[in-house]
């Protein structure tokens, strides 16, 4: 397993991961690993990984609100987010922490029981806005300065899924009984 960091303890870390109510994340450098590839149509293309999609259609199946908040346009992840469950898009932003401030409104949430995955400059914000801030390990120094936890994956590579099962074992694993 990768290494991962946080800067709390694991009861602390648990403690805002048990206080999350929807979850959030950029896309290129987090659902993808950053690269942006055309064709010669000028037709863009990204990878996603299939188990950060499959962790987020487990937050759709438990009834967690999951959003994207991404600067650049693009149909391909309208369709991924339409694929993997996340109901709230938000693309061509220029400004993130509005986008999230208009989700909040939406959902009737306070920023603090929001994740938020993240890996670059225009995401520092938002990241230092929620109550549980993550990034992939190839997320910028400035990034993971601010980050509650660092996966130990990368962008593209597992990261998402990684902060998926860490807040499914915080929020519904059974409590350790003795047995």
């Amino acid at each position: 397993m990768p290494t991962t960091h946080t800067k709390e303890s694991h009861y602390d870390l648990s403690h805002r991961l048990r206080q999350v109510a929807a979850v959030v994340m950029d896309v290129d450098g987090v659902l993808t690993r950053g690269d942006i590839a055309y064709n010669d149509a000028g037709e863009e293309y990204k990878a996603f990984s299939v188990q950060d999609g499959q962790g987020l259609a487990l937050l759709a199946k438990l009834g967690l609100p999951t959003a994207i908040i991404t600067a650049r346009t693009s149909p391909i992840v309208q369709q991924r987010a339409a694929d993997v469950g996340v109901a709230h898009v938000f693309m061509g932003v220029k400004n993130k922490r509005q986008a999230l401030d208009e989700l909040l409104a939406r959902l009737s949430l306070p920023s603090d029981q929001i994740a938020y995955i993240g890996d670059d400059l225009p995401d520092l914000l938002v990241l230092q806005a929620v109550g549980f801030a993550a990034c992939p390990a190839n997320a910028s120094v400035d990034v993971k300065r601010v980050c509650h936890f660092i996966s130990g994956f990368d962008g593209g590579a597992g990261c998402v899924r990684q902060v998926v099962d860490l807040l499914v074992e915080a929020q519904y694993a059974r409590p350790d009984d003795g047995c």
